[in-house]
């Protein structure tokens, strides 16, 4: 097993109001609906290509960005979501859209079309920064498989333990070894916002999209079970924690900081 040292990860962090599930968006997107939403559509057109500068495709877009505002964030069923949906689009065409000049139509639609349909869900601004881990964090690493874990212990000079806390799942990313793959060697893994990870609040979630995470490389640890990987350093090298021999940590301090991200933002 592959031990890195965390050093910070950049990372963008949206507030969502309800649980946020991966599959909400395609949810909300599925065949039935989606189909009631293109049958309306075309009942609107009625033949047209275009009303008020508004295409079939942008209203489509629309109503599905409506449809799951009222559903998964104002709670209501799928029809009466539906039926707000249908009402929210028929005004927006009759007070905003006929009153727009060409220009600002345009500009309007190119807002639906460029994902505004998938960040409905945010309702507040999405923060951008990044996570300082505490010392000791870790990630041990299987092939592409991840763990978060922690230095556990300092048995002796040239040993140490490390702690598999919970597991993140195979992950896809872009590695840079900046330093080279040697001990204490500095590598960056690129995301590229496609790892997620949520965090209740007292009122809605905490949903974190990582970009790239700075790492230090410290070596292969060997499986001694209950969780637990032993790191043998090599001779004259340079301790990477200033824990003393002997020292050593509960499990449970080792994992606490997993799912409190909120404590580590910057």
């Amino acid at each position: 097993m592959k031990v890195y040292m965390l050093d910070r990860c950049w990372v963008d962090r949206d507030s969502v109001l309800l649980d946020p599930e991966r599959t909400v968006v395609q949810d909300a997107m599925a065949a039935f609906w989606e189909d009631e939403i293109a049958k309306f559509v075309q009942d609107y057109f009625y033949g047209k290509t275009t009303i008020f500068g508004i295409t079939r495709e942008v209203a489509k877009l629309f109503l599905m960005r409506e449809f799951i505002k009222l559903k998964y964030i104002s709670g209501f069923g799928s029809s009466v979501a539906f039926a707000g949906a249908k009402v929210n689009f028929i005004k927006f065409m009759t007070v905003t859209a006929g009153g727009l000049g060409w220009v600002a139509v345009g500009v309007v639609a190119a807002v639906v079309v460029l994902g505004v349909v998938y960040a409905i869900m945010d309702w507040l601004e999405a923060d951008r920064g990044r996570l300082d881990f505490p010392v000791g964090s870790c990630i041990l690493r299987y092939e592409n498989r991840l763990w978060w874990g922690g230095v556990a212990a300092h048995p002796s000079e040239l040993e140490w333990d490390f702690y598999c806390c919970k597991e993140i799942g195979e992950m896809w990313f872009y590695e840079r070894f900046i330093s080279g793959l040697e001990y204490m060697g500095l590598d960056e893994w690129d995301f590229l916002m496609c790892w997620e990870l949520k965090e209740k609040r007292l009122v809605g979630w905490y949903v974190y999209r990582f970009s790239q995470l700075r790492l230090r490389f410290l070596g292969l640890a060997h499986n001694r079970g209950w969780g637990r990987y032993r790191l043998k350093l090599a001779e004259g090298s340079q301790q990477p924690y200033e824990y003393p021999v002997g020292w050593g940590i509960k499990e449970y301090d080792i994992c606490k900081y997993v799912g409190n991200y909120s404590e580590y933002f910057a």
